[in-house]
């Protein structure tokens, strides 16, 4: 029996990329790639608990093969849930409205630095880098409409304040309602063109919230690390719980998207070992659409001076990804779809790269592959369905 520990990507209350849809997949992949026309497989969910005194709660998918009747079927696979966005979150959206907005301010104007950068250096200005500034410059507006977003807030929320400081005053209190007139006309202006917005596109408030929030914490994960013990503890945790109940023959990380910086953090730490379980236990990493390049780029360094173990059990990393998709990586310093390797201290993990692409990209121009990145960015390795086609079958052995 094979026991996977899935970790999604983020928006995940976009796309359907929880651990269960991805078992559904993945158990479609296996009866699609089986030779033996006569195996078919079901599922069964449950609710799993693990962590100190059973604090956290994910799912369990159990995958089950038979031929004939079910009753003589075996459990073949069972796929985990290890979901962190909570931990990578909860920080942010605690803050008050004046301390988010301060952040913003900071990210907007670290970050358009870092893209002017990027821009003048001359070696990053191939294809693939400007479709990736392309793409930041697009998080970079997003993050500015979240700020605009939240501005009438904190207008209200003043003046609020003031009318409780200063309400023995009157004098004084309009005095400084008359100064600051033309940032409640301001706020006015916002509040009505998102009303008007919201007429044509409901979700859109949702949308950009949800992603600048989710961008802001990665960023607070990147460089200041915030969330990330939280984020690789739990995944740690649940290795242990699989490891003492499941009498596996492998145990398995898959990532998707941010996923898969969690797993590298947790396997290659900075600076530390990664823990006994993860080294001894682990033996095989699938990486799908990791934004490793993407992440190198923006936040150079981040994945420097990582640790490996002098043995650990991994024997295999393969690595899924897309010539269309700019968060893709295929860890190599150019497109060739050969294998890349994960550079640790003075040695090479190698990595075995899978190409996956539904579109042919020399047929694409810069404008169709600017519309596939707001279209399709995270959701080119799979269908809506369970039987749409999808990456997995490249890379499952039965």
């Amino acid at each position: 029996m094979k026991s996977i520990i899935y970790l999604p990507g983020l928006g995940y209350s976009h796309f359907n990329i929880s651990g269960h849809d991805y078992a559904e997949r993945y158990m479609s992949s296996m009866n699609k790639v089986n030779p033996d026309r006569k195996k078919k497989y079901y599922l069964e969910k449950k609710e799993y608990n693990y962590g100190y005194k059973n604090k956290f709660s994910t799912t369990v998918t159990s995958i089950f093969e038979y031929s004939s009747s079910k009753d003589k079927s075996i459990e073949v696979c069972k796929v985990y849930e290890c979901f962190y966005t909570h931990n990578l979150t909860e920080s942010f959206k605690r803050r008050n409205i004046l301390s988010k907005l301060l952040r913003i301010l900071l990210i907007l104007v670290k970050k358009t630095w870092t893209l002017v950068e990027t821009i003048i250096k001359k070696q990053y200005l191939n294809g693939r880098k400007r479709l990736q500034i392309f793409y930041f410059f697009t998080f970079l507006c997003l993050i500015a409409v979240f700020g605009l977003l939240m501005f009438p807030a904190l207008v209200t929320s003043f003046i609020g304040a003031l009318n409780q400081v200063i309400k023995n005053d009157s004098n004084l209190l309009d005095r400084i309602l008359y100064n600051i007139s033309p940032w409640v006309t301001f706020s006015n202006w916002i509040t009505t063109a998102m009303a008007f917005l919201a007429t044509f596109f409901p979700k859109f408030r949702n949308f950009v919230s949800n992603i600048a929030t989710e961008f802001l914490c990665i960023d607070s994960y990147l460089t200041m690390g915030n969330g990330k013990l939280d984020i690789t503890g739990e995944l740690e945790s649940l290795v242990e719980k699989v490891s003492e109940e499941d009498n596996y023959d492998s145990l398995e990380l898959h990532g998707y998207g941010f996923g898969c910086v969690v797993i590298i953090d947790s396997i290659f730490p900075f600076g530390n070992r990664a823990t006994y379980r993860l080294n001894t236990e682990i033996t095989n990493i699938i990486t799908i659409g990791c934004p490793h390049d993407f992440i190198s780029t923006y936040y150079q360094g981040y994945f420097k001076k990582r640790v490996i173990p002098e043995k650990m059990a991994l024997k295999q990393w393969s690595n899924i990804y897309s010539e269309v998709d700019v968060l893709s990586s295929n860890f190599r310093m150019d497109s060739d779809n050969h294998d890349g390797h994960f550079e640790v201290l003075d040695k090479r993990v190698p990595i075995k790269n899978v190409l996956f692409d539904v579109i042919n990209v020399e047929k694409l121009g810069f404008w169709d592959h600017l519309g596939i990145i707001g279209l399709r960015a995270h959701q080119m390795f799979w269908g809506k369905g369970t039987d749409s086609s999808n990456c997995l079958g490249l890379v499952i052995e039965l």
